[in-house]
């Protein structure tokens, strides 16, 4: 992905644009982790997705074929931004568009004190699944079903508090769910 931060005691961005990215794992434009505070404002995640090659870990990728259309299959949480064991995460007036991945299309949270949501517009962004190699084909991996492809726009886990406002969501979805 384009940024790993850790240890920080804040991150503030502002007008910045991630445009298809891609990641093997987790957040294709930015992965945050125990960071004190995030705010964003006026910032762009456009077409990222988290792919991982057929080769990796028994954990599979390359191109699903579904009513004539391909598909990548991805692995990985956050299409665009994840943020694990932080104290606040704003985001205000951003715009989410056409990420991808297995958990949380756009967004993944994971043990946020505080989250605030404003204004942002969360659009086509979609939780594809899990896939593995099975006599030739693609099928579900059901070992990861409870956590696989949930959360279209975002997923959030053991987030403690999380205000949502005046925001836009279009179309998102999560694929198996």
């Amino acid at each position: 992905g384009v940024m790993y931060v850790t240890n920080v005691q804040q991150i503030y961005g502002v007008d910045n644009i991630y445009i298809k990215n891609t990641a093997g794992h987790s957040s294709a434009a930015i992965k945050a982790e125990f960071i004190q505070s995030i705010i964003d404002v006026k910032s762009s995640y456009i077409g990222n997705t988290i792919v991982k090659t057929i080769y990796d870990i028994g954990l599979h990728m390359e191109q699903l074929y579904l009513n004539e259309t391909v598909h990548r299959v991805m692995i990985g949480h956050a299409g665009a931004i994840t943020v694990r064991n932080c104290m606040h995460v704003q985001s205000i007036a951003c715009t989410f568009k056409e990420n991808q991945a297995y958990l949380g299309g756009a967004i993944f949270a994971e043990n946020v004190i505080k989250l605030k949501l404003t204004k942002n517009k969360f659009v086509t962004n979609i939780a594809f699944g899990v896939f593995h190699m099975k006599n030739d084909h693609f099928v579900r991996d059901e070992f990861c079903k409870d956590y696989t492809a949930a959360g279209g726009a975002m997923a959030l886990i053991t987030v403690t508090s999380t205000l949502i406002t005046d925001c836009l969501f279009l179309k998102n979805r999560a694929r198996y769910q």
